[in-house]
């Protein structure tokens, strides 16, 4: 789930074809998880929500769309990796390396 069009778009081509199961939704987190209360198995975020949402406000969303047993992960840095490996991505010469 992201609110960007081109980070939407980008986790669509890097995943979409993983398992028919995955659902990539285009919108911002908190609206999407305050509106599917118990609906998700896991909820799974790489450089995203837990990096740019108040803690306070995405734990109790995340907590509420899960269901009993649920589980909320996170990932850092590794959207980066794959972009690099997957898409032969270069930093420009002002990125940190």
């Amino acid at each position: 789930m992201d609110a960007s069009p081109a980070q939407h778009y980008l986790a669509t081509a890097m995943y979409g074809t993983l398992s028919p199961r995955l659902r990539l939704v285009h919108r911002d987190v908190i609206p999407h998880l305050d509106a599917h209360p118990a609906t998700h198995d896991v909820l799974y975020s790489t450089f995203g929500a837990v990096d740019f949402t108040d803690p306070g406000t995405l734990l109790p969303a995340a907590a509420g769309a899960l269901r009993p047993g649920g589980r909320l992960a996170f990932s850092e840095g590794l959207l980066t990796f794959l972009e690099r490996k997957l898409f032969r991505w270069k930093p420009a010469a002002d990125e940190d390396h």
